[in-house]
């Protein structure tokens, strides 16, 4: 269980001329419900939890949020190769990303929004919110760096997957995108780079998604179901074989048991095992909270 930490730090405001991104995010909150009094924060993740650099932006109804970048965020920073890599969970993936300069530091910073003293998740920069990503689809990473820097090659994993690295990254903020290339085991490729944000480019609420909102267990099998799935006729026991097109081995969950996230309302045809016959059963997605403390 993660907590979160809310710490007082001596914060020294940045010169517009060190930044090379507005010091200001300003966005809306594509797949916002009207929720009012939720906090935008800027945060960055330590060994110890999330830590909030920021005193936060209220969202409004329509979700818009405002978050003024002027912390002292050097505190934070690491060797760029540590900061910036995104293998995910593959702990033996082959890193063959080479830093210029070696000694450039960097950190990756993250707007989440809260409740009280409760983190709800992230707001995130992604072309399109649908899990797993489609080829095509980006995502984007607000970036510090206390010197201009290269960031050049791939780092290989054993399932195949392979992220291709081309990142430019001046002294200061930077947006870092990594665009989907295809799927290997049901997990993204990504070329990593700093080019242009794509125009379709949003801003998704992550923490709070679309999912079919059921927890599996030994075997594949149900053993709790969200309201959405039961009315829908998935039952306590079921044997799990497909998600959509993947079949349950290929789909990457979590311990919450959120499943197949992406648009709430959306449909989701889960192929079930019951009593030796194999059933297609079309779950739409609830709007599923993941909390984080």
């Amino acid at each position: 269980m993660r907590r979160l930490l809310l710490v007082a730090l001596v914060l020294t405001p940045f010169s517009a001329s060190a930044a090379t991104a507005p010091l200001s995010l300003n966005g809306v909150i594509s797949d916002w419900d009207g929720e009012r009094n939720l906090l935008a924060l800027l945060e960055v993740d330590t060994p110890f939890g999330p830590y909030n650099l920021t005193s936060g932006s209220l969202v409004d109804a329509n979700g818009r949020f405002q978050v003024t970048l002027d912390e002292d965020v050097t505190h934070f920073l690491l060797p760029a190769k540590e900061a910036l890599r995104v293998a995910g969970a593959e702990s033996t993936c082959r890193d063959e990303v080479r830093l210029t300069p070696p000694s450039a530091r960097a950190q990756q910073f993250n707007v989440a929004l809260h409740e009280a003293k409760t983190h709800l998740g992230r707001i995130e920069q992604l072309s399109s919110n649908v899990l797993p990503p489609r080829v095509g689809d980006v995502n984007a990473r607000l970036v510090y760096a206390d010197r201009a820097a290269k960031l050049t090659g791939q780092v290989v994993c054993p399932s195949g997957r392979v992220e291709k690295w081309n990142v430019n990254l001046d002294a200061g903020w930077n947006w870092v995108r990594s665009r989907a290339t295809g799927l290997v085991g049901g997990l993204p490729n990504f070329d990593v780079s700093s080019a242009a944000l794509p125009a379709t480019i949003r801003w998704f609420r992550y923490g709070e998604v679309g999912a079919l909102d059921l927890t599996f267990g030994e075997g594949n099998r149900v053993t709790r179901l969200g309201e959405n799935a039961r009315r829908a006729g998935v039952r306590l026991g079921d044997k799990i074989v497909k998600v959509g097109a993947l079949y349950i081995d290929e789909v990457v969950v979590d311990a919450s048991g959120i499943l197949a996230p992406g648009a709430p309302g959306e449909r989701v045809t889960l192929l079930v095992e019951r009593q030796g016959t194999r059933l297609s059963i079309f779950v739409p997605r609830d709007r599923v909270r993941i909390p984080w403390m």
